[in-house]
């Protein structure tokens, strides 16, 4: 007798948005390029059925590069002009792992923030593994403090200390602000934080990466300390058993005439003697001193000052960086400047050895290059040039046996140009990161065969949707929402658009569409800028910043937000005739297209607020704005005060059931007493502003005001018990302010930037970082007992949001597939069988069960169906719908298949 099998298979992986609520990530799902998370209040489980296509290698972001390519911060007395960027690491388990800068949170004013990801070659999708949240930003950009002090600036790249588990440096962060060690196990996924640089007792300012030494152990070379700033570095040990930091020995010069002074980038280890050979920098960039080399010996804790470039700088090169060994048995240095070209030289050095002054000019580099990034595979020796930004250079690679230099991924190819220094190494292949070239000037991932020097493209950081989901939802209706991605879009390389696009959702079909770019300045202006300001070259690449919060639909139907351009950010005050604007766009859902209405000069633009139907206010450089969407024309209202006395403008305004406006303000951070207060402005009243509350210790307010029963609450992210942020409110009628409740960073979350939703009496939002996982939190907050409850701990994957502020569907939402729970049945020829459905997520559910995929053939209605007699495979496909929830559509129903199976000996013992 033969029998049929049937196998009902649940899939979880995404989950429809019944009883939900939803948010964005910025690094979340299935491409790590962030979409939209979902709350389930039945299950407690948070998943991202929607993302965005790509990946989240960041675009290039001005502010940043600058931060990367200046002075060491601390240190700039000293002269440093380190280039301590990132870039790739071929790990043992064959995958490459990156530190991206230019990924990560939505502002980049020198935020220490950063994206730990990995990827394989041969595949070529990136994975999200840690964010270095580093100094946390509200929307005035004031520094909030990174959770727990945690580190950030990674900088140096990244080594394997051990099989599966990852070492880095950060240059911010730790105990005493000036960063540490941290590390990542693969398997676990965890990510710690091994210590501290100590100024005193350790040392500061790492000189170069980690290397293996002694025993195959962790080290790593600090330039000084606090206690004696004239030494000349030191080394330290990471303690891998212990997570631990520790100091080995002084590198002090002891001779009394030296022509170099601290350490200066990678060393190498010779095990056989057991001694480190590194690179010391020149003694400034007015020196005639080119540098040199030295050796430290782990048995006799000896140090030597060997070979030194003297007076001949002219043909060896200064500022010795670097050191590596090729395969000849040689020692290989780089200079960065000076040289028969003046812009730097390979050097090499036979036998190092004290007082000697034998190093072998190896070749002239025809731009700076990086010592930095210099590695040495099979018969030649690659490294990266300096100042990538303005060479159009990327890779140099020189060839040991013919002594010449060869320049791959030069400027304006297919691939890109512009090289992260740090190179990943796995078998021959050498893997790199490009910040410019590529498709849409993009970057990319590329390959490079260290035998015949052959490149290709391995990933593209062009994405035409956009980086990252950011900011607020808007509920346009039909199941479809607008939101913001933080870069990218498909803009041309000339006018390229880091500002990012608007993305529409359909949580229905679970799709997201990119359907307007974000340009936030138009080319005339780009430009005139270009063709006027002093930094054109550097200003090509500068971001054009947006707010990602405050869209909302007016009185008549279409939607409106505010875009804020700016240039030159770190000193617009030298060009005033590129201040910010204050964009005030339509967007038409119907065309989906953007229109500029009008333009302000403005330092921190606020999301416009329509008061009254057709009347929108405003603010400009110094005065609050009335613009009439009828006739186009902008109005003054008001003077807006001194920031002495009320703090700076910030977050969203909201009307108030009493007819006021409400809104907060920042700290002004040039002003010491600057305060952050609540204040009311009255539109009946020529808009009279009256500071209604202080919000004591707090140098911001989250992004807008929430009114519950005539009482508005917010949150701040400093002050209260903690000094963690707290919970506030302030009833309108009575005048009263409380702080109501006090954050805990660790349970309940760190920088509650977002809004805060009313849904059933309650708030509900997202901390941008903090909670168990130090990713963020989603909680819900009970006005009636000022009580706090964690709905999640968010993760890499679900959290990191920057302003978050979750929505709940209010309109018929649409079943999927996974919503519907069935059981594996057995039956035997010419018997029937019971099948039964039910579902977890939808209330009140209505089962029915159809004959074909597209759901038209009904066959039955109800949990419990008993099938006719079956004689052959059979399917059967199940939708339903319940409170709220729409039936699944066409192609999305549960499948059901069955398979003919039988006895060897044909029959089916267990039917009886």
């Amino acid at each position: 007798m033969k029998k049929y099998l049937f196998f009902f298979i649940l899939l979880s992986a995404q989950i429809s948005f019944g009883q939900r609520m939803i948010f964005t990530n910025p690094f979340g799902g299935q491409t790590s390029n962030g979409g939209i998370s979902s709350y389930d209040f039945s299950t407690g489980i948070v998943t991202t059925p929607i993302s965005l296509s790509g990946n989240p290698l960041g675009l290039v972001n001005g502010w940043k590069l600058y931060d990367t390519k200046g002075y060491y911060d601390g240190d700039a007395a000293f002269g440093d002009n380190h280039r301590m960027e990132n870039g790739l690491y071929g790990a043992s388990d064959g995958y490459v792992y990156g530190i991206d800068q230019f990924a990560s949170t939505f502002y980049a004013n020198n935020s220490g923030a950063a994206l730990l990801y990995r990827f394989k070659p041969d595949n070529g999708n990136i994975e999200a593994l840690h964010n270095f949240n580093g100094i946390m930003q509200n929307y005035s950009q004031l520094p909030v403090g990174a959770f727990k002090n945690a580190l950030s600036k990674p900088r140096f790249g990244i080594i394997e200390g051990a099989p599966g588990v990852l070492y880095g440096i950060c240059i911010e962060g730790g105990a005493y602000g000036i960063g540490g060690i941290w590390k990542y196990e693969i398997a676990k996924r965890k990510f710690t934080e091994v210590g501290s640089f100590n100024p005193l007792t350790l040392g500061k300012s790492p000189s170069g990466p980690l290397f293996k030494a002694l025993n195959n152990q962790l080290y790593g070379v600090l330039s000084f300390n606090d206690r004696s700033p004239g030494v000349d570095g030191h080394i330290y040990q990471v303690l891998t058993a212990t997570d631990s930091i520790v100091y080995t020995n002084g590198l002090d010069i002891t001779v009394s005439s030296y022509s170099s002074s601290r350490p200066n980038g990678p060393v190498v280890y010779d095990p056989t003697n057991r001694t480190l050979y590194g690179a010391r920098r020149n003694f400034g960039s007015g020196s005639n001193r080119g540098g040199g080399m030295y050796s430290f010996n782990f048995d006799s804790k000896e140090v030597i000052n060997l070979n030194e470039i003297n007076t001949n700088r002219g043909i060896l090169g200064s500022n010795l960086r670097g050191i590596v060994r090729g395969n000849d048995g040689a020692y290989y240095g780089v200079t960065e400047f000076d040289g028969g070209s003046g812009k730097g030289t390979i050097i090499k050095v036979n036998g190092p050895r004290t007082g000697s002054a034998d190093f072998i000019l190896a070749a002239d580099f025809p731009e700076a290059p990086s010592g930095n990034s210099i590695i040495a595979v099979a018969d030649k020796i690659f490294g990266t040039y300096l100042d990538y930004g303005s060479s159009n250079r990327g890779i140099w690679c020189y060839n040991i046996a013919t002594r010449s230099i060869t320049s791959l991924l030069a400027g304006g190819n297919a691939l890109g140009y512009g090289v992260l220094p740090q190179l990943a190494i796995v078998g021959n292949m050498i893997y790199a990161r490009t910040i410019f070239g590529g498709k849409n000037n993009s970057g990319a991932i590329v390959s490079i065969n260290a035998l015949s020097l052959e490149v290709s493209s391995v990933i593209s950081a062009y994405e035409p949707t956009g980086k990252s989901a950011v900011g607020e939802l808007l509920d346009i209706g039909n199941n479809e929402y607008l939101g913001f991605s933080n870069t990218g879009g498909s803009l041309s390389d000339n006018y390229r658009n880091l500002s990012g696009t608007i993305l529409r959702y359909n949580t229905a079909k679970k799709t997201v569409n990119a359907v307007a770019n974000l340009l936030t300045m138009t080319k005339a202006e780009i430009d005139q800028i270009l063709t006027t300001s002093p930094d054109a070259s550097s200003f090509a690449n500068y971001p054009f910043t947006y707010k990602p919060f405050g869209m909302f639909k007016a009185s008549n139907g279409k939607v409106y937000f505010s875009l804020q351009s700016s240039e030159v950010p770190w000193y617009p005050e030298y060009y005033p005739q590129h201040r910010a604007y204050n964009r005030l766009c339509e967007f038409d859902p119907v065309t989906n297209s953007v229109k500029e209405l009008t333009k302000m000069i403005s330092a921190e633009p606020l999301p416009a607020l329509e008061y009254t139907p057709g009347k929108f206010l405003m603010n400009s450089f110094d005065s609050l704005i009335v613009y009439d969407l009828a006739t186009k024309v902008n109005k003054a209202v008001l003077q807006i005060p001194d920031a002495a006395i009320y703090g700076d403008f910030q977050g969203k305004w909201l009307k108030a059931s009493n007819g006021l406006i409400f809104g907060t303000t920042s700290s002004d951070k040039s002003l010491t007493n600057s305060p952050s207060i609540i204040y009311s402005l009255d539109p009946a009243n020529n808009f009279k502003l009256t500071n209604v509350a202080v919000l004591a210790n707090a140098n911001q307010a989250n992004i807008g005001l929430t009114e519950v029963n005539g009482k508005l609450y917010g949150s701040t992210a400093t002050g209260g018990n903690n000094n963690h942020g707290y919970i506030f409110s302030y009833d309108i009628t009575s005048k009263a302010y409380s702080q109501v409740y006090s954050f805990n960073a660790d349970i309940d979350g760190a920088n509650f930037s977002a809004g805060w939703t009313l849904n059933n009496a309650k708030l509900y939002s997202t901390s941008q970082g903090g909670g168990a996982n130090g990713y963020g939190t989603l909680v819900e907050f009970d006005p009636a007992t000022s009580k706090l409850k964690v709905l999640s701990d968010l993760t890499v994957q679900n959290g990191l949001g920057i302003y978050a502020t979750p929505v709940f569907p209010t309109f018929p939402i649409t079943a999927d597939s996974t919503d519907i729970i069935v059981k594996d049945t057995v039956i035997c020829s010419t018997n029937s069988a019971n099948l039964k459905a039910s579902s977890s997520s939808v209330a009140s559910p209505i089962f029915k069960w159809y004959s074909d995929s597209t759901l038209t053939t009904l066959v039955f209605t109800g949990d419990n169906y008993t099938t006719p007699a079956l004689t052959t495979t059979t399917k059967y496909f199940i939708a339903v719908s319940g409170t709220g929830v729409n039936q699944n559509v066409s192609g999305n129903g549960k499948k059901t298949d069955s398979y003919c199976k039988s006895h060897s000996n044909n029959s089916c013992n267990h039917c009886g």
